[in-house]
């Protein structure tokens, strides 16, 4: 769901357009998995990203990890609670069979 998702939203004229086509989350849309959590998985540690475990979670959910992908797509909604992508994380939870 999650590539699918990018691949959908990235050709949306919308405040999301402005995140989707954030190079950190191309990496992600380019198929570029273990370079994108690379690089999710720094700007985690370093703070330096608001979206960091949204896209790291994306990231889970595209190579099929769903623990973690639950874990950090919670993480970022109990951290940014109205931000563009709080809707679109609570739907990749339910994707996950887990609740926000």
């Amino acid at each position: 769901m999650a590539l699918s998702y990018i691949n959908k939203r990235a050709c949306i004229t919308t405040r999301r357009t402005l995140l989707l086509g954030h190079p950190r989350l191309c990496l992600l849309q380019n198929r570029e998995y273990q370079k994108a959590l690379t690089v999710f998985t720094y700007l985690v540690k370093e703070k330096e990203f608001g979206y960091s475990y949204y896209g790291r979670g994306l990231v889970y959910e595209a190579v099929g990890d769903r623990e973690n992908a639950v874990a950090d797509l919670r993480e970022f909604l109990a951290q940014y609670t109205e931000e563009v992508a709080t809707e679109d994380a609570k739907s990749h939870l339910e994707s996950l069979g887990a609740t926000p």
